[in-house]
């Protein structure tokens, strides 16, 4: 990722784990999603069948995840992917609604 700060360090079982900034805030939304598609192909290159976790406000970051963790105050509300989601999840779906109605000129 293009200015972010990764560190890359090793679990007890040994497997590679990156942790970094999100800094696509600082963005447009398409070029943040450009760096983030790149990134999980890399994840996903690096750690076949791992796991990585992504922190973010961004609907556009998440929706291509596997799963969606939808957290609310520190409880969990909702599991899922994107589309289950959008048909499951009223606060998610109500999330996603306004901030696509904001990048919607």
């Amino acid at each position: 990722m293009a200015g972010a700060r990764a560190r890359p360090c090793l679990n007890a079982r040994g497997a590679a784990a990156v942790r970094a900034r999100q800094t696509d805030s600082l963005l447009d939304a398409p070029s943040g999603h450009v760096i983030f598609e790149r990134y999980l192909e890399r994840a996903r290159f690096i750690a076949p069948g791992g796991v990585t976790v992504i922190v973010s406000h961004r609907f556009s970051t998440v929706a291509g995840a596997d799963l969606i963790l939808v957290l609310e105050k520190g409880r969990l509300l909702n599991i899922g992917s994107h589309d289950e989601l959008l048909a499951t999840s009223t606060k998610y779906s109500e999330l996603f609604s306004v901030q696509q109605t904001a990048y919607t000129w």
